[in-house]
């Protein structure tokens, strides 16, 4: 008579093996919201990520601009060093209101062939004026400019204050993995390596 076959000890069902005894393995099972909040963690991270991108690239302007108003200032700095080279004649100063009256002086000078006076003389009023010309419109590049850093400082304060509201949001969802128990680090959900600072804030 043929003996019945019998499954090896290895072929039994896992859920037998469950059932019957080591119920800790069904115990381990993690919580159906933990992958809910794992994609939570991603999805905040990246608009965590495009908030940190736009302040930075912000951050970037406002230094080439402030880097612009240096140079503009240096350049004013240069332009006074001329001035302060430029002849003076007939006297201490060369107000730009006495233009009619060098212009006349000029006349004259030529008229009775003090020619070397006369290009002297002329080569200060130029000067002195191209000086002025060019300080005025460095003014008006540097109050462009400012503007300019206002309204980026403007838009970049938005962009932080946004930003924490997703970094608080995210420190919640960090939470909730660490209160439901969720298995592995929370950051293996995050999509990009977070900033310095965003770590440290979650950790």
């Amino acid at each position: 008579m043929k003996t019945p076959y019998k499954k090896p000890a290895f072929q039994t069902s896992r859920s037998n093996q469950i059932s019957g005894g080591d119920r800790s393995l069904a115990q381990e099972v993690e919580p159906a919201v933990c992958n809910t909040i794992r994609r939570n963690i991603g999805d905040d991270s990246a608009q965590i990520r495009t908030y940190e991108l736009e302040i930075g690239r912000r951050q970037e302007q406002i230094r080439r601009l402030q880097n612009d108003i240096a140079a503009l200032e240096l350049r004013r700095q240069q332009l006074r060093a001329a001035e302060a080279d430029v002849p003076q004649l007939p006297g201490p100063d060369i107000p730009i209101q006495a233009r009619g009256r060098l212009g006349a002086l000029l006349r004259i000078l030529k008229t009775l062939g003090q020619i070397h006076d006369a290009v002297i003389l002329a080569d200060a009023v130029n000067r002195a004026v191209a000086v002025r010309q060019a300080e005025q419109e460095i003014d008006r590049q540097v109050v462009r400019k400012v503007a300019e850093i206002e309204e980026l400082e403007r838009q970049l304060a938005g962009f932080q204050d946004r930003l924490d509201d997703r970094v608080d949001w995210m420190k919640r969802h960090f939470k909730a993995f660490k209160d439901n128990g969720c298995e592995g680090s929370a950051f293996n959900s995050y999509r990009f390596t977070p900033s310095s600072r965003t770590r440290r804030l979650l950790s």
